[in-house]
């Protein structure tokens, strides 16, 4: 898994900088990508599509459900000994805590400036474009540069791959969940493109910083000393052993 991830890094690293090179030469890109989902007269079409709100709620649940259970598990194997280390569970929390959350949210959304494209002169709206390397003053907060969705749905389906893959037999189960994945990320990020809320540049970036940040925590925390143990049937027994405990705290009824 480490000689993947380092690969994947480095990947992610040139995309990023061929990416800043090519949309700070060519900004205009984005307004391209984004026409192809305007319609004059209506906007974003897919902004108020019902299927859009569906996929984007199962997208949202399943981030959320998966940082409650990270905590969960992490948390039971603080207080005592489990069968997968806190630390592993403390991969996928610092993930989502540091990527989207900080870098994403309070950081670059809300100091970057940049205005989504339904909020821009060339869609209906009064905003400036600006290229998404560069800071403007278009935008207070919750802004379009980068995009935050796209960022927790990027570090969802990673930590799926880094927590899943090991637990897997065979190398064609391992890429058809890599190919998987990669598919929601794809999707999950470029529904953002569709509803005009955000750039492909956006969606881009946020994928890139996801990467980078999942890649550094893992070799920092040292999580590949962590992969012999990580299988089905100690996940098993550890989210077994989760429930009993929770059933103790609830009171019997007499």
């Amino acid at each position: 898994m480490q000689h993947h991830l380092d690969s994947l890094a480095r990947a992610a690293v040139i995309a990023g900088l061929l990416a800043a090179c090519l949309f700070l030469a060519l900004p205009q890109i984005d307004i391209a990508v984004a026409r192809l989902f305007y319609r004059e007269g209506a906007g974003f079409p897919v902004a108020t599509a019902g299927w859009a709100e569906h996929l984007r709620a199962i997208f949202g649940w399943a981030m959320g459900l998966t940082i409650a259970a990270a905590l969960a598990l992490f948390l039971r194997a603080c207080l005592r000994p489990t069968n997968i280390p806190a630390r592993l569970w403390g991969l996928v929390l610092l993930a989502f805590t540091i990527g989207p959350g900080l870098i994403v949210n309070v950081i670059l959304k809300n100091n970057w400036g940049r205005a989504r494209p339904a909020d821009v002169e060339a869609f209906g709206g009064e905003l400036r474009f600006t290229p998404p390397i560069v800071m403007s003053d278009q935008c207070g907060h919750n802004c379009s540069f980068v995009s935050g969705e796209g960022s927790g749905i990027a570090t969802l389906c990673l930590l799926a791959v880094i927590v899943i893959a090991p637990m897997l037999a065979t190398r064609s189960a391992k890429l058809w969940l890599v190919a998987g994945a990669t598919g929601l990320t794809l999707l999950g990020a470029g529904l953002r493109v569709l509803k005009g809320r955000h750039f492909l540049s956006d969606t881009i970036f946020a994928v890139v910083i996801a990467t980078i940040v999942i890649w550094a925590l893992y070799r920092l925390m040292k999580i590949e000393a962590l992969m012999p143990r990580l299988t089905w049937a100690a996940l098993k027994g550890d989210l077994a052993g989760f429930w009993r405990d929770l059933a103790r705290l609830v009171p019997r009824r007499g």
